[in-house]
């Protein structure tokens, strides 16, 4: 099992490691990967007494910052996600156009992401999505491929780009019109009269 991102809080690393306690518990084959540095000392301290004290000292590892995320996922089967928010979920993503089953924490905007039956609410739940036999890592990467390509993300791109263009090419003509504007009519004199200088 795969955890890829950055440890902080946001991440809610210490819910992957609830989870994984009563996983090891039902069944102690399973191995839960972090692929990330941690950002907090004091996170970082707390993971490693619960590591400790979950009895999980051979079934959890912390495998740093990865440089070849593609590499690291290869001996990987699931990726797993705790987080209580996220903006664009790329590490999850990235698990499955790899083929890895993605078993999802329910945050906030999660259920516009992804498909109900990769989300899961409490331990119990993430544990039946792991020991599911529901398995289809082409459909993982399908998933990905059809809603996030290369081609539709730099389409979507030039589109938000192609506006920004045509605002400010339209902010010019009105700033321009407004110039031309305020230069037409008779000289205002110094006394407020018009045409006296």
């Amino acid at each position: 099992i795969a955890f890829l991102g950055n440890l902080r809080m946001v991440k809610n690393p210490a819910f992957a490691l609830q989870c994984m306690q009563k996983l090891h518990y039902i069944d102690p084959a399973y191995r839960l990967f972090f692929g990330g540095a941690f950002q907090d000392q004091v996170l970082e301290q707390y993971l490693r007494l619960m590591v400790e004290a979950l009895g999980l000292r051979d079934v959890v590892f912390f495998d740093g910052w990865q440089d070849d995320v593609n590499a690291w996922l290869g001996d990987k089967h699931y990726i797993v996600s705790t987080s209580v928010c996220e903006g664009h979920p790329v590490g999850i993503l990235e698990g499955m156009a790899c083929g890895l089953k993605p078993v999802v924490h329910n945050f906030v905007g999660a259920q516009q992401i992804f498909p109900s039956e990769f989300l899961f609410n409490i331990s119990e739940e993430f544990c039946g999505q792991i020991l599911s036999d529901t398995y289809e890592p082409r459909r993982y990467r399908g998933f990905v491929e059809q809603r996030y390509s290369l081609n539709r993300q730099l389409s979507g791109i030039n589109e938000i780009l192609a506006g920004l263009e045509a605002q400010i090419d339209s902010d010019r003509e009105r700033d321009l019109s407004r110039e031309v504007g305020m230069s037409v009519g008779p000289p205002v004199g110094v006394f407020g009269g018009r045409g006296v200088w």
